[in-house]
């Protein structure tokens, strides 16, 4: 587990201090490893109580015996604000907003994820606000796609002018 909370606190380290195009790889190894460590050891969300249903697995029966005892891990409180940076700098808001929910509700006294949820809560308000920034690179894509499709419709136009007027031109010659 240390290991794996490690390489993710690195890989964010070292985006954050490369430039942004280069960060971009070290983001998604930072989101990976936290990932894996959700996934391998148990990703307990803590979302619906389990004492109402029985449990399906040996992971829910692990979890729900956790809560139980309010043995909750530091360890996955980490993880998920790990992996909710990560996600933040890959633009990846609700995702980020998740894991920050998900690490606050193991570790409820924790600031800096209360810190951290509130700056990336006011940061999408101000996005919502704004679609035209949110939607800004999809529009700009299609624009470019459209005026791509355009000048090659134009180009193949053009040319099928030509090649009727070459015709035409040696049709008249050749009378």
């Amino acid at each position: 587990r240390a290991s794996l909370l490690n390489q993710a606190l690195c890989c964010l380290k070292l985006g954050d201090s490369v430039d942004p195009k280069e960060g971009l790889q070290h983001f998604r190894s930072a989101e990976a490893a936290a990932d894996e460590l959700l996934q391998r050891h148990g990703n307990a969300l803590l979302e619906e109580p389990l004492l109402f249903s029985a449990p399906q697995s040996i992971p829910e029966l692990q979890t729900m015996l956790r809560r139980v005892s309010g043995a909750n891990e530091t360890w996955q409180a980490k993880a998920y604000f790990r992996r909710g940076s990560a996600r933040e700098r890959l633009q990846y808001m609700a995702a980020a907003l998740e894991d920050y929910e998900a690490a606050l509700q193991i570790e409820p006294g924790d600031k800096i994820i209360t810190k951290q949820l509130h700056a990336l809560r006011n940061r999408q308000r101000k996005t919502e606000l704004k679609p035209e920034k949110m939607f800004a690179g999809i529009l700009q894509r299609e624009r470019m796609e459209r005026e791509k499709e355009e000048a090659a419709a134009d180009l193949a136009a053009r040319k099928q002018r030509r090649e009727e007027r070459l015709k035409a031109e040696a049709q008249a010659t050749s009378s």
